[in-house]
């Protein structure tokens, strides 16, 4: 039974990011369902996996957002979604050699990255950029656009 369901809340305004928003919340929902069926090591390297992917995706779209409209604070974003993918690497990694990360960790790492990067910092970017004049339908062009 998952612990997150989509809401109005949480989206930003863009379909393309709100859409890769909503996968995040399926990998927290995986993470806490294999918690609760005693599965979480089992699952951990998928998670893991899921997180890389999720970060590669998101981030580019994000990140090409950002330099398409001159978003002041790109480095700063920029610098948590480092974060984002050197703690998916550092699981990754201890995994990879055989040991374990730790599931609650990941968890919670996970639940404060959709606490506070989606509900406070992209929602941030997503004001500047309609702030600037940009209609959120604009997003599935510039996803599309040469630039990218």
């Amino acid at each position: 039974m998952p612990i997150l369901h989509w809401k109005k809340s949480l989206a930003v305004g863009f379909e393309q990011i709100d859409e890769e928003h909503k996968k995040l919340i399926a990998i927290i929902n995986k993470a806490y369902d294999s918690a609760v069926d005693l599965r979480e090591l089992e699952v951990l390297s998928e998670i893991v996996r899921d997180m890389r992917s999720y970060g590669a995706i998101h981030f580019s779209t994000e990140e090409r957002l950002m330099r398409l409209h001159g978003y002041p604070g790109i480095k700063a974003h920029r610098a948590l979604h480092d974060d984002f993918i050197v703690a998916a690497a550092l699981a990754d990694k201890l995994l990879s050699e055989g040991g374990t990360a730790d599931p609650l960790g990941l968890f919670r790492f996970l639940a404060d990255w959709l606490n506070h990067h989606i509900l406070v910092e992209d929602k941030r970017l997503a004001d500047y950029i309609i702030e600037k004049g940009a209609p959120a339908s604009a997003i599935a062009q510039e996803k599309d656009s040469p630039q990218g």
